[in-house]
């Protein structure tokens, strides 16, 4: 089974609402692949029927990303990534127990370094 690693490196907070009726986040995350930089965003839409620390967030990857990685490992190690920065464990802001938590603009410097299977080695569908 081929390996892609995976070197996260920053991300940029753009908006988040915590803990209200309208709880929602729009971010970016930067990484590296082969020693290319990439960078993707997620989000977690709008709604109160949503739970930031317990639902799973959107992720995007670029397309030139897309035929190469798995992209279930790859949503799970990038939204682990925002979550080990913001949230109930976060080391950047961590948050338990808020109500109406409004951050927007936050950049955090941190890496994690990872490893995900090549696209076409997932074992699933």
């Amino acid at each position: 089974m081929k390996k892609i690693q995976l070197l996260f490196k920053k991300c940029i907070q753009d908006s988040q609402d915590y803990g209200s009726d309208n709880e929602h986040m729009i971010s970016r995350i930067f990484y590296e692949v082969d020693g290319v930089d990439y960078e993707c965003n997620v989000r977690q839409p709008y709604g109160e029927s949503f739970s930031f620390d317990e639902d799973p967030i959107e992720v995007e990857a670029p397309k030139e990303l897309g035929k190469k990685i798995n992209y279930g490992q790859f949503r799970d190690e990038v939204e682990n990534y925002y979550k080990q920065i913001v949230g109930s464990s976060g080391r950047g802001i961590n948050i338990q127990g808020g109500t109406n938590i409004r951050m927007q603009n936050n950049t955090f410097e941190m890496e994690y370094r990872t490893e995900i299977d090549e696209a076409g080695y997932s074992g699933g569908w």
